[in-house]
C-alpha cells in the first residue's frame, strides 16, 4: 500500500534548518507550524513488563530501564490542564489494546482491560503543543 499525504499546508513555507545557533539567530526564529492532535506520551511500567515476560518465559526478560523510547498516541487536540485523566477515558482502551498487542497479538494471553490496571501499568504524558520541524509532509502509515 502507498503512502498518502496525510498533512499538508501551504500556508508554511518550509524552513531551511540549521545546525547551530548564535544569540543573533533568535532575532528570527522561524514559526514551525502545529499539528491539531495533542500527545499522550505512555511509559510502561513493571507491572506490565512482568506481564510481557510471563507471557514469553523463555525469552531474556525486559525491564523498563530497557526501554529507550516510548508510546506515543495523538489524540483530540484539547487542552488537558484543568484534569487529564478525564479526556484519557475516552481512550485508555484503544490505548490499552495496542499496547499488549504490541507485546503479544494473542487476545487469549491479555488481562481483563480495567481503568484500574491501566493506570497501575502505564504513565501518562501529555502535550497539546505538537511541533512538526521537518518539512516533508506527514504520512499515514499502515501495517498490513
Amino acid at each position: 500500500m502507498r503512502n498518502k499525504p496525510y498533512l499538508t499546508s501551504t500556508r508554511f513555507k518550509p524552513v531551511t534548518h540549521k545546525t547551530t545557533t548564535t544569540m543573533s539567530d533568535f532575532d528570527n526564529i522561524p514559526e514551525y507550524p502545529t499539528i491539531n492532535r495533542t500527545v499522550v506520551m505512555v511509559v510502561a511500567k513493571q507491572p506490565f513488563f512482568d506481564w510481557a515476560n510471563a507471557v514469553f518465559p523463555g525469552t531474556t526478560p525486559i525491564q523498563p530501564e530497557h526501554m529507550i523510547e516510548h508510546f506515543s498516541f495523538l489524540i483530540d487536540n484539547e487542552l488537558l490542564l484543568d484534569n487529564p485523566k478525564d479526556t484519557l477515558r475516552k481512550y485508555w482502551k484503544a490505548i490499552f489494546a495496542q499496547l499488549l498487542n504490541g507485546a503479544c497479538t494473542d487476545p487469549d494471553t491479555w488481562p481483563k482491560l480495567s481503568w484500574k490496571l491501566f493506570t497501575l501499568w502505564f504513565d501518562c504524558h501529555f502535550s497539546s503543543m505538537v511541533f512538526d520541524l521537518q518539512d516533508e509532509p506527514l504520512y499515514l502509515e499502515s501495517y498490513d
